[in-house]
């Protein structure tokens, strides 16, 4: 995103401090002054580990990047809770924490209104004045830029100009004066974005491309030479069997006990869908998986009985009437997707990848997106960054550069971050709602934008 800037590891350690110094307030206050060796020996034995896991949980769920003060609240609470686990867990296991419990829910609780305190602060202070921004991009891609630009908070951009690529050559460094940023739409390529990238950094402005599959490719290329020609070196498009065998353990590892964790719930989803719903409790559906290969997903049922009867293979859409009430709670929540970890378990799907479409649809992306079929080269998964990062109506196009960039820097590590960043999705209903039917008032806002920026000299 944007602005995301800054260092996550200076904000990681400032995040330890404050947990240092509310735990440390929380014991002064529960036990006194100086507190008793017993007490002060238990907390030092929870606090290391709690200390540790304090940057993975917090970057996990996005506390290092630029956020709306809504959702500093949100990831906050949501971090901080999982650390309130940690720390309950380690003093547990290792029968190190002899102080009252209240201690610890204090501490979290200073930590918790500190974390958002300071980030609120540094908001306030570091992006005072809206980043002036330059659009440079076809017609039809500004719209779509700037439309991804108003869904932004309030004040965080300003959109000064609007320009294509035969204004940008014509004009030369002119084009980009008093820009703080410039947005580059997926077209921008060759001579256009050299010159872009020039005009840029003699005007002092940053430059945000929105990535072709080449862009995506390059990135994390290792230097090397050849002779003596420096070259860079571009790894296969894939993960290796190493990378395969990491992340089939750590689905089975997770997804086995989710599984029998979550029998009751799916138990009682069952019952409310016999209940209010007429017709069978389980949706199954052909998908395309790994490398192209077909396979049949469970989902609980969330529409009416031969919902594409009349229609044929259409999309969801918002306020969708083939959704039933129960079907709405269930893909609100998520629970809908539940019976997906018998998917994974079968070794068809894994917790994090693509999602998996339908054949029908895959043909149609196939004919519109040429490198649509490299997301079969990773398993398909419940969740994905796309997901996480994207809202449902987010274009296929979008969609696809997500998948092929997670493709391209895949690790375990980001699977994690992936699935600690969909434990918050889950409460948000405007990434299940369905795609929109019609332009939505943000579309035509754009639109309006883009005609009276276009060609305006700042």
């Amino acid at each position: 995103m944007p602005g995301q800037g800054g260092s996550w590891l200076w904000g990681a350690l400032v995040d330890i401090m404050l947990l240092v110094a509310a735990l440390a307030g929380a014991m002064v206050w529960r036990v006194g002054w100086p507190p008793p060796e017993t007490n002060l020996q238990s907390l030092l034995v929870v606090a290391p580990i709690t200390f540790m896991a304090l940057p993975f949980v917090f970057f996990g769920f996005g506390l290092y990047l630029r956020k709306p003060a809504r959702s500093i609240v949100r990831s906050a609470l949501f971090a901080e809770s999982a650390l309130f686990l940690v720390a309950l867990a380690a003093a547990f296991w290792f029968r190190g924490f002899s102080s009252p419990r209240s201690v610890l829910v204090v501490g979290f609780l200073i930590h918790f209104i500190a974390v958002i305190g300071w980030r609120w602060g540094l908001q306030k202070t570091k992006h005072a004045r809206a980043s002036r921004v330059t659009v440079v991009a076809t017609r039809d891609e500004a719209v779509a830029v700037v439309e991804k630009l108003l869904y932004e908070p309030s004040g965080w951009y300003e959109i000064v100009r609007v320009i294509e690529p035969g204004q940008l050559l014509a004009e030369g460094d002119v084009a980009l004066v008093g820009s703080d940023m410039v947005v580059a739409g997926p077209s921008i390529v060759g001579r256009t974005r050299l010159v872009l990238l020039e005009t840029a950094v003699r005007a002092g402005a940053r430059v945000f491309i929105m990535p072709e599959l080449s862009d995506i490719l390059m990135v994390g290329s290792v230097a090397g030479q050849i002779g003596d020609a420096p070259v860079f070196e571009i790894r296969p498009l894939m993960l290796t069997g190493r990378q395969l065998v990491g992340k089939r353990v750590l689905d089975l590892s997770l997804s086995i006990p989710l599984l029998i964790m979550l029998l009751p719930v799916m138990a009682a989803v069952a019952l409310a869908i016999k209940l209010f719903s007429p017709g069978p409790v389980f949706f199954t559906q052909k998908r395309v998986g790994l490398n192209g290969k077909e396979f049949v997903l469970y989902k609980f049922r969330t529409m009416v009985v031969d919902a594409e009867k009349r229609t044929g293979p259409v999309l969801a859409t918002a306020n969708d009437p083939r959704i039933t009430p129960i079907g709405e709670f269930l893909r609100a929540t998520r629970l809908d997707e539940l019976p997906q970890l018998i998917n994974v378990v079968r070794g068809e799907m894994s917790l994090v990848g693509p999602r998996p479409e339908r054949p029908y649809f895959v043909d149609q992306f196939c004919r519109e997106l040429p490198d649509y079929d490299l997301r079969h080269l990773t398993p398909p998964g419940i969740t994905g960054l796309a997901q996480v990062m994207g809202r449902y109506y987010t274009s296929a196009q979008d969609k696809l550069r997500f998948d092929l960039y997670y493709i391209r820097h895949y690790s375990i590590w980001l699977d994690l971050k992936i699935l600690l960043l969909t434990l918050q999705a889950v409460i948000s209903r405007e990434s299940a709602t369905g795609v929109e039917a019609s332009p939505t008032p943000q579309r035509m806002r754009a639109e309006r934008l883009v005609l009276d920026r276009s060609g305006r000299v700042p």
